[in-house]
């Protein structure tokens, strides 16, 4: 027989939910972890560290550590919902001294494609 009050690890999921009102001002709060581990472009684009770039580096032959160290862009639909898990203060346009990511914020080529338009 089971005491009541176990937890059962099927059970037991880890979430990263929106806050949508916050207890102490009302207001829509961000993730932290999005804004720890992505980058937003200007463009509305977001970039990411390779997984595992930090993991067993002693194993890895120096090219292996060169492409982990590389940025990767995210996908349509994981940009959507980075976008929902932000508040709109991060979606403003920052501007940084020596800005390493400065040719990436412009998108070239894509004279033909739709903006886009922000989710109600």
């Amino acid at each position: 027989m089971k005491p009541l009050l176990s937890v059962d690890s099927q059970n037991v999921n880890s979430t990263r939910n929106v806050t949508k009102f916050s207890l102490k001002t009302g207001k829509k709060k961000s993730v932290g972890a999005v804004l720890r581990r992505f980058y937003r472009l200007h463009n509305g684009l977001w970039i990411r560290r390779r997984a595992g770039c930090h993991k067993h580096l002693w194993k890895k032959t120096g090219k292996d550590r060169y492409n982990f160290q590389q940025h990767v862009v995210c996908t349509k639909t994981q940009c959507l919902m980075l976008d929902r898990m932000i508040t709109d203060h991060w979606k403003k346009r920052k501007y940084y001294i020596d800005d390493p990511f400065e040719p990436y914020h412009t998108r070239n080529n894509f004279d033909y494609v739709y903006p886009y338009k922000p989710l109600k």
